[in-house]
């Protein structure tokens, strides 16, 4: 079980201070455990896209940093979510490829219709993970990458047999941690990739399950993809 901090830091306090109260919080919990410590929350409205899509909500980025893990998480919000609704749910992996004029977008364009979805729907989540490859880093994406679209493989699993890494190293329970937050009643909807995610996001849709979230249905970016 994971552990969240909800107070919020001083903005008038210095670099100094907060990397003491950091490295004192890292004293006082095992290393197995999620220490969430949020240092940004900045609220950012767009007249362009709510008067074209006619809705009134304000979006919200929330920031977070594991000082177990080193690592930081952004989570997007869009819209209040009521009792009966089942916000949407992205869980994007941020890829440093999505910076350049790529022949093949494919992560820039799944994190646009992301986007569109939860807009048109009214309410929802995407948590930005900022690890190329579900964990592995940007070089054994590259790799993988270049396995692809060499036809050297035929999918990201084999290639990633090839290589002899995991198809997903990430770790999952502080993501649902995280998103548990952010979404208390536990009732969303997921964005998948294709179907046969089901399949592969196991470790996941587990840890999901785990923290009692009750997943109504997944929309697929990809229907017919593999």
């Amino acid at each position: 079980m994971g552990i969240i901090v909800h107070n919020t830091i001083d903005e008038k306090q210095d670099e100094d201070d907060r990397e003491g109260d950091l490295q004192e919080m890292s004293k006082l919990f095992p290393q197995q455990q999620h220490y969430f410590y949020p240092y940004s929350q900045q609220m950012f409205y767009e007249p362009r896209v709510l008067h074209e899509e006619g809705v009134a909500n304000l979006k919200l980025v929330h920031v977070y940093y594991d000082i177990v893990t080193s690592q930081e998480c952004v989570i997007l919000t869009y819209g209040t979510a009521d009792l009966c609704d089942y916000p949407i749910v992205r869980l994007h992996m941020e890829s440093l490829l999505n910076r350049f004029p790529l022949r093949r977008a494919t992560c820039r364009y799944r994190l646009k219709t992301s986007v569109k979805l939860i807009i048109q729907y009214g309410v929802g989540i995407i948590m930005l993970l900022p690890k190329d490859g579900r964990g592995s880093d940007f070089g054994s994406y590259a790799l993988e990458q270049m396995l692809l679209e060499g036809r050297i493989v035929m999918n990201s699993t084999d290639a990633r047999k090839k290589i002899g890494i995991r198809y997903d190293t990430n770790d999952y329970d502080g993501t649902a941690l995280l998103l548990s937050i952010h979404c208390p009643t536990k009732k969303i909807q997921m964005i998948m990739n294709t179907p046969s995610s089901i399949m592969r996001k196991t470790d996941y849709l587990s840890a999901l399950k785990d923290s009692g979230f009750d997943v109504k249905k997944c929309l697929f970016i990809e229907p017919g993809g593999l």
